[in-house]
C-alpha cells in the first residue's frame, strides 16, 4: 500500500480479504493516519451479509412452505363453505317459491277456510326461512376466501354437523306438531276454527317434512366433505402424547 499525491492506491494480495484499500483515520490533532482495518472490516462485512442473505433464504422457504402446507386447509375451508352457500340458495328458492305461492294462494282463496290458514301458513313461514337463508348465504359466500387456523377449521366442521343435527331435532318436532294441531282441530265443532287448525297443520306437515329433508341432506354433505379429505387432514398433524405438532411436508 502507497499514497500518491494524497489519493489511495490498491495492488493485488494472496486472497480477497487482503485486497484493500488503507483507511485513514483523523486523529485528534486533524492529521490523518493509515490503518490497516478495511480486510478485518471488509471480512466482518462479508460475514453479515452472508449471514442476511441466508436468514432471508430461510425465512422464505419457510413463508412458502406454510403457504403450500395451509393450502389444504384452505381449499377444505372453500369447500366446505360452497356447499354452505349452495344449500342455502336451496333454501332461499323455497323460501321464495312458497312466499310468492303462499301470498297468491291466501289472496285467492277463502278466508276461514282449510287452504286459506293453509296458504297463510305457508307464507308467514317461509318469511321466517328467507330470513335464515339470506344472511347465511352472504356469510358463507364472504367465508370463501377466508384463511383459517387449524383449530378453526376443526371448529367450523363441529358447528356445521352440530346445527344440521339439531335442526333435524326441531324438524321433527315441527312435522309432530302439525299431526297434533290437525287432530287438536277436530274437537271443534267450528267450522273456521277447525279449518284454520287443520290447514296451519297440513302446513307445518309439509314445512317440516322438507326442512328434516334438507337438514339430512345438508348434513350427509358436511359428513362426506369431512370423510373424503379426513386422512389428508390428519396427515398434516402429529401426536405425541401430550400434544399436537403441525408437520410441514417436504417437496419431492
Amino acid at each position: 500500500m502507497r499514497e500518491v499525491n494524497g489519493s489511495c492506491k490498491t495492488h493485488q494480495r494472496e486472497t480477497i480479504m487482503d485486497y484493500y484499500c488503507s483507511e485513514y483515520d483523523k486523529t485528534k490533532n486533524g492529521k490523518m493516519k493509515k490503518g490497516p482495518v478495511a480486510s478485518r472490516s471488509l471480512l466482518v462485512n462479508f460475514k453479515i451479509m452472508k449471514t442476511y442473505v441466508l436468514s432471508f433464504f430461510i425465512f422464505s422457504f419457510f413463508l412458502q412452505a406454510h403457504a403450500q402446507d395451509m393450502e389444504v386447509f384452505n381449499q377444505y375451508n372453500r369447500e366446505l363453505n360452497t356447499h354452505s352457500r349452495n344449500g342455502m340458495i336451496a333454501l332461499g328458492s323455497w323460501a321464495t317459491g312458497n312466499l310468492i305461492a303462499g301470498t297468491a294462494g291466501a289472496l285467492t282463496t277463502k278466508p276461514g277456510s282449510m287452504m286459506f290458514s293453509f296458504h297463510l301458513m305457508n307464507a308467514s313461514w317461509n318469511v321466517v326461512n328467507l330470513g335464515i337463508a339470506l344472511p347465511a348465504y352472504f356469510g358463507a359466500r364472504k367465508r370463501l376466501n377466508k384463511q383459517y387456523d387449524i383449530p378453526r377449521t376443526f371448529k367450523l366442521q363441529r358447528q356445521q354437523e352440530t346445527l344440521y343435527a339439531i335442526n333435524m331435532g326441531a324438524d321433527v318436532l315441527y312435522v309432530g306438531s302439525g299431526i297434533f294441531l290437525q287432530e287438536f282441530g277436530n274437537r271443534y265443532s267450528n267450522d273456521n276454527v277447525r279449518n284454520s287448525f287443520k290447514g296451519m297443520g297440513y302446513s307445518l306437515i309439509l314445512q317440516g317434512g322438507f326442512l328434516l329433508i334438507f337438514d339430512a341432506v345438508m348434513l350427509g354433505v358436511h359428513k362426506s366433505h369431512w370423510k373424503k379429505n379426513e386422512r389428508k387432514i390428519w396427515q398434516q398433524l402429529e401426536f405425541n402424547g401430550t400434544s399436537i405438532k403441525w408437520n410441514i411436508p417436504s417437496k419431492k
